[in-house]
């Protein structure tokens, strides 16, 4: 520009101008370049307009480069970007011949909208086996608990009858045995035995009497202990008395030098010395009063003592009176054993008729515990029949998953985009024949460049233009960027170990979700949403202005499936 200013300026200079010159040999011809006829003799002006152009393109040029360059700075973009949404694959769960599609490509479906049946005659032929072999098992069980019931009251009634006889009848032979014993031995026995309880009737009166002397004596002697305790509470007490005097006179003195002290008429030596004296007064009381308490507890233990002593002596003499009436008891015993010889005979004939008996009741026993095999033998019966009727229920039930597996639903709302079978085909299970998209749910893949990753941050704003749509522009944000790049999980990933590397920009897939936009009429609204489809082809412009990730910018759940997976078997009403 400086050197186009000094050739304008050049051009206009005065030392520039031409001048008619003459030759001085008579006769020559001027030049007639050298004449300027309209001019007067003067050199033509350049017209400036060419370098002013030029000027204002090179400094326009140079602001767009400037403003441009601005621009990069803080955004990225790239055109390898496409509209991409949930795909739901809808297949059987089981195989047969499709009955029925009740949808066309391009149709909108609502969640749980029948898509298409299966032929179900054989499904419902086995739900109806199904069904009347659970309710066959489910019968069985009753009248297999009832006859358990039945089996096992029946036997526990023999068991206890049997018993409660072996019971009687082994109480019956005890006693005839008891008996006989009692008759034998006894017989033999009973007057020895007799005159050796009336000679211990007689040492027993004896000893009661000692007794008796003993328990005066500790009567006497829990007397004189009495004695003893309540003279020691007199001396005990005395003591007390002159332990008071002393406190009284230890504690006046206490005050009287506390006085002089805060007049400081004596030393604190002095007080302190008097003070321990009258705590050493106090502790002597206290000890005293202890031992008072000590003394008077002695006392009532004494005297306590005096109490049982006396009835000791009173319970030995009523014994001694009871001795006495044993001596008489004994003596009459020993009369009853002598007369008792004649009972022997009559108890051994009753022996040997409860042995019969005995025998008889333990054969009845065994019989009734027959009885807890066929006990055992019910519990199975049920148990098998619960088993039954457990596989019964399973069959049932998967007659009835079979059953409604043969209608098939849509999982969400949206819009079928492809249909591989149709009606009559035989197709097998887990074969796609419907994909729809899941609802509205659409965002953006941009494979953008390794080398424009560095300022991209979650929920940064996006422009989007998309080539079907040139008027409008869809707003919205970055979501999340791809951990790795897309050859790294492409099929057959790059191999660079061998052979020459030729370095290629590798491109990381960023995810961004669109967002409705309320501002100008070149922004897309909710309605423009409405018309956008999988697999456009877009342009984004990333603003990497604001270098702080801003996560809570991202729309929740934007991209996810309402199912949990990709391939949806007959959704279940």
């Amino acid at each position: 520009m400086a050197t186009a200013t000094a050739e304008l300026k050049n051009n206009d200079s005065p030392s520039e101008e031409t001048t008619t010159t003459t030759d001085p040999t008579p006769g020559a011809t001027p030049p007639a370049a050298t004449i300027d006829t309209s001019t007067g003799g003067q050199k033509p002006k350049r017209n400036p307009l060419p370098l002013i152009l030029a000027t204002a393109i090179l400094l326009g040029g140079g602001a767009y480069g400037f403003s441009y360059w601005s621009w990069s700075q803080t955004h990225v973009s790239t055109d390898d970007a496409y509209l991409v949404g949930n795909i739901v694959n809808i297949s059987p769960r089981i195989s047969g011949t499709l009955a029925t599609l009740t949808v066309a490509e391009g149709d909108h479906v609502k969640a749980g909208q029948l898509l298409a049946r299966l032929e179900d005659s054989s499904q419902e032929s086995a739900l109806r086996q199904a069904q009347a072999a659970y309710k066959s098992v489910a019968m069985q069980i009753p009248q297999a608990e009832s006859n358990l019931q039945f089996q096992r009251a029946s036997t526990e009634a023999a068991i206890a009858r049997a018993q409660a006889a072996i019971q009687a009848q082994q109480a019956r032979t005890q006693g005839a045995g008891a008996q006989v014993n009692l008759a034998t031995a006894t017989t033999r026995s009973q007057i020895a035995q007799a005159q050796s309880q009336v000679a211990q009737a007689q040492a027993q009166a004896a000893q009661i009497s000692a007794n008796i002397r003993t328990a005066e004596a500790q009567v006497n002697a829990s007397r004189q202990a009495v004695q003893t305790a309540s003279r020691g509470v007199g001396a005990v007490l005395a003591r007390v008395s002159s332990a008071k005097a002393d406190v009284y006179r230890a504690t006046s003195d206490e005050t009287r030098y506390a006085k002089l002290l805060q007049q400081e008429a004596v030393t604190q030596a002095q007080y302190d010395a008097i003070h321990a004296q009258a705590e050493a007064a106090r502790s002597a009381l206290a000890a005293l009063n202890e031992q008072v308490a000590q003394a008077r507890s002695q006392e009532a233990g004494a005297r306590v003592a005096v109490s049982q002593a006396q009835a000791t002596l009173v319970a030995a003499r009523r014994a001694a009176d009871a001795a006495q009436s044993q001596v008489s008891v004994a003596r009459a015993g020993l009369d009853l054993a002598r007369a008792g010889g004649l009972q022997v005979g009559v108890q051994e004939s009753n022996l040997s008729a409860t042995d019969v008996q005995n025998a008889q009741a333990q054969a009845d026993l065994e019989a009734a515990r027959a009885g807890n095999a066929q006990i055992t033998l019910r519990k199975q019966q049920i148990l098998s029949a619960q088993a039954d009727l457990t596989r019964s229920a399973a069959a049932l039930k998967t007659a009835q998953v079979n059953l409604r597996d043969t209608y098939l639903y849509a999982p969400s709302a949206g819009t079928v985009v492809r249909k591989t079978v149709n009606a009559g085909t035989s197709i097998s299970a887990g074969q796609t024949i419907l994909a729809m998209t899941e609802g509205d749910k659409l965002w953006i893949t941009a494979n953008m460049k390794e080398t424009q990753l560095q300022n991209i941050r979650v929920g940064q704003t996006v422009e989007v233009d998309v080539d079907a749509f040139p008027d409008k522009k869809f707003k919205g944000v970055v979501a999340t960027l791809n951990a790795a790049t897309g050859a790294s999980v492409s099929l057959l990933p790059p191999d660079n170990a061998t052979g020459n590397f030729t370095k290629v920009v590798q491109r990381v897939p960023v995810k961004i979700a669109l967002v409705p936009s309320t501002g100008g009429d070149k922004w897309a609204t909710a309605e423009d949403f409405t018309r956008l489809r999988q697999g456009m082809s877009t342009v984004v412009v990333v603003d990497t202005a604001d270098k702080q990730a801003h996560p809570e910018r991202v729309p929740k759940n934007f991209d996810r499936l309402t199912n949990k997976g990709t391939v949806v078997v007959s959704a279940r009403k």
